[in-house]
């Protein structure tokens, strides 16, 4: 029970004195038109990280396993599937701040190399510029949240689903164990 309960009470102590989920600093105002057209004018957007699926070729050098099938119904639907691409950044995080805020980390990672606090990080990706901008111009923002606390919801979004409190390690680990 110790050794549950100490490193337990040491990772809620780090997180309610490291990250807070509101950050006024960080928030950025477009200055953006409120309207652009009707709701029904604008094309469903869909943006899914898969985070750390391995590309097809990856896949099928080293597992030996085709994954065509998947991708090309993906393709059916009408989603565009980018082969051959790199990550900018070493983490999720970062590339998620990147890409959902239209710009690169340069200025933020030249001054986070010294310090390791990413608050500011989460923050780009809580508040973000894509969110604003879609807000702003009539889109409903549906926002499905994972076990990962910056992207467990969202303050921007119309409606938050979240799909698990627990990673799968952690969901595993407790369904098959005495927790």
């Amino acid at each position: 029970l110790v050794l549950f309960i100490m490193p337990l009470l040491s990772i809620l102590i780090f997180f309610l004195t490291n990250f807070r989920m509101k950050s006024e600093n960080t928030r950025i105002d477009l200055a953006l038109p409120q309207k652009i057209g009707s709701k029904h004018d604008f094309p469903d957007i869909y943006y899914i990280i898969v985070d750390r699926y391995a590309s097809n070729s990856s896949l099928k050098s080293n597992f030996k396993f085709d994954n065509s099938s998947f991708l090309d119904r993906l393709e059916n639907e009408g989603f565009l599937i980018i082969t051959d691409s790199w990550a900018n950044y070493h983490s999720t995080a970062h590339s998620l701040a990147s890409s959902l805020n239209m710009n690169y980390l340069t200025d933020l990672l030249n001054e986070e190399t010294e310090n390791k606090d990413w608050r500011q990080i989460y923050d780009l990706i809580i508040y973000h510029k894509v969110g604003q901008y879609l807000k702003k111009t009539g889109y409903l923002y549906f926002h499905f949240g994972s076990w990962w606390w910056p992207t467990t919801k969202n303050p921007q979004a119309d409606f938050v689903y979240n799909l698990g409190l627990l990673s799968e390690f952690s969901n595993t680990l407790f369904s098959n164990s005495v927790f």
